[in-house]
């Protein structure tokens, strides 16, 4: 995700230490550095980076990057490292911004020669460390997976307009408005996000 602040940066380094081990640490990299910050796209900009990255086998650097925190966060152009037994090329994605964005997915190699995956969801495999067992989600006004669901057979959405405390700079911005086609006078409508509740108990 790469904030840009030392702090920042290093909580979450040191989260992906305690998850893989310090010796197990994967190559990490940024997108921010190449093309600053894309808000509610940073998801699709590191997706585009990661996803050519894969295709070319090359790990792009992050640019003026000069004193890393680890010596895993790509600095120089770098060859995809070959996996064990050939298995295909997988990357981890994370997104995260002040509006709501928190998205995660883990991305594989495309192989036009690979076996179907078997229908339907199955169990963890054996000796799995890590098993998904639930999913929660928010899409503007739409709070929970059910609402949404609610949304798609009633043929609803979750847009709302832009909600004056976060998003206020925006309201503001003739470019921005521009870009999406709505005049001066008009509102703002869109799946913005403005209230994530944490359970602060639970952390």
């Amino acid at each position: 995700h790469a904030t840009g602040t030392p702090q920042g940066d290093m909580c979450e380094l040191d989260a992906m230490r305690k998850f893989f081990g310090a010796a197990q640490l994967p190559l990490l990299g940024s997108s921010k550095g190449t093309c600053g910050h894309t808000l509610t796209a940073a998801g699709f900009a590191g997706a585009c980076k990661l996803l050519l990255a894969m295709k070319h086998g090359v790990i792009p650097p992050t640019p003026k990057l000069t004193r890393p925190l680890d010596k895993n966060i790509i600095t120089a152009k770098t060859a995809w490292p070959e996996a064990a037994n050939g298995a295909p090329r997988r990357a981890g994605l994370s997104a995260f911004g002040f509006g709501g964005t928190n998205a995660h997915a883990v991305l594989e190699q495309h192989s036009p020669t690979a076996a179907a995956p078997p229908k339907g969801l199955g169990g963890p495999p054996a000796g799995a460390k890590l098993a998904i067992v639930g999913m929660a989600a928010r899409f503007g006004t739409l709070a929970d997976l059910t609402a949404l669901e609610r949304a798609v057979h009633d043929g609803g959405d979750g847009a709302c307009e832009l909600p004056p405390r976060r998003w206020r700079c925006l309201a503001e911005d003739a470019a921005f408005r521009e870009s999406i086609g709505v005049p001066e006078q008009s509102p703002v409508s869109g799946c913005f996000v403005d209230k994530i509740d944490v359970d602060y108990e639970r952390l």
